[in-house]
């Protein structure tokens, strides 16, 4: 029995991880043809993914162990990596006609390259310092452009008392690019804080060196059927490049893989790190096309927002002295009437008192139906652009 047949039978073989291009595709199903009932029968062959493509991770877990379940050092485990491809050119529902001629199977299992890999764990010998574990990420200082690509930023004390040393900024002697503009122009991050995705994946071959990253030229990629609905247009643009490693003790050139469109996780075994870069979506909609004309209606712009949690990362206040939490501010709340209504977040249309209830900009496009940045510090904390106005509530915040 091969592996890719075994893996339905829990007795041989348990999965351990799972990985896949980051495609809005998680579930696959594969009809066969069984012949006792004279009918296709579904099969789930994966369940699960769209996470991006990953190739480094930690296993701590004997899937096949009772009770106590962690890996035992010096014992063999033996694992194998199970390739899939992935193609749908229309759906197939065998309970509708217009679609008995869709694909049965879009799921595609691999047939070369299986093999059989033994592990074994163990704690360094011969004396062995490690002075990284797994994940650890460096310290890095942005030299020349700007985003988070995706990654939580924490700047260092130091990054923040240059900023903070500063005078205030003025629009006539202290403006942007002057020495004393109250920003770091080049900042630096706390160790694995910042907008680079680089962690350590083998200490034992982490060396003792400096890196630069550069970005080659930007260039535009437009996606197309990013819905899969038929709408007109159903595309989205956005930025792409490719990037650059040079290792500054011995001027070695790493070229990248792939482009930032995809998020992908390369790596550098000789230097013991991985990089993963991807270019991630701004908050809020963006505008994918329109909806066909209809009788006399003209086509009605179509938004989608691809930013996971639309952008909103975390967040959290911390105190030195815990006893003594000072700042709070004005929770929140979702009753439409309030006055504590003022963020205004998510898909609630007001039917009765033109507008003044709606959450922002309902109904044609809001901007974040999924209240997202409702929750930030309980409701206590707001983007400007989404508190309500001033005609639409004047005793809460509003903007004026």
């Amino acid at each position: 029995m091969s592996i890719s047949e075994s893996r339905f039978d829990p007795d041989k073989v348990r999965l351990v991880a799972q990985y896949d291009i980051k495609n809005d595709v998680g579930k696959l199903v594969n009809y066969y043809y069984d012949q006792s009932i004279g009918a296709n029968v579904p099969v789930v062959e994966v369940d699960g993914g769209d996470n991006g493509v990953v190739h480094s991770f930690r296993i701590f877990y004997d899937q096949f162990a009772t009770g106590d379940n962690r890996l035992v050092n010096h014992k063999q485990y033996y694992y194998s990596a199970l390739t899939y491809a992935y193609n749908n050119y229309k759906d197939y529902d065998q309970t509708l006609p217009d679609q008995l001629d869709g694909q049965k199977k879009p799921y595609l299992a691999g047939r070369k390259n299986i093999k059989m890999y033994t592990s074994i764990p163990h704690k360094p010998i011969n004396g062995v310092v490690i002075n990284s574990i797994y994940g650890d990420g460096p310290q890095v200082t942005r030299i020349e452009g700007q985003g988070n690509g995706g990654m939580l930023l924490e700047l260092t004390q130091a990054t923040v008392d240059e900023i903070l040393s500063k005078p205030p900024a003025d629009t006539i002697n202290n403006t942007f690019g002057t020495p004393d503009y109250p920003i770091a122009y080049h900042p630096t991050y706390e160790y694995g804080k910042g907008p680079l995705n680089v962690k350590v994946i083998d200490p034992l071959n982490v060396k003792n060196s400096t890196y630069t990253l550069k970005m080659d030229s930007l260039f535009l990629v437009k996606l197309y059927k990013v819905t899969g609905q038929k709408i007109q247009g159903d595309t989205v643009s956005i930025t792409g490049a490719g990037w650059t490693l040079i290792d500054n003790s011995n001027g070695m050139v790493y070229k990248s893989d792939t482009t930032i469109n995809v998020n992908y996780e390369q790596l550098f075994l000789d230097l013991g790190i991985s990089i993963s870069l991807e270019q991630v979506y701004k908050p809020g909609p963006y505008g994918i096309g329109s909806t066909f004309p209809s009788g006399q209606d003209p086509p009605q712009p179509i938004y989608k927002i691809f930013a996971i949690n639309n952008g909103l990362i975390e967040s959290s206040t911390k105190y030195v002295d815990s006893s003594k939490i000072w700042l709070s501010g004005v929770q929140d709340n979702d009753v439409p009437s309030s006055a504590q209504n003022w963020i205004r977040s998510g898909e609630h249309k007001d039917e009765s008192n033109s507008g003044a209830y709606n959450d922002f900009n309902m109904p044609a496009n809001p901007w974040d139906p999924n209240s997202n940045y409702e929750t930030i510090e309980s409701g206590n904390w707001s983007p400007y652009c989404l508190c309500a106005s001033d005609n639409q509530n004047n005793a809460g915040p509003a903007q004026s």
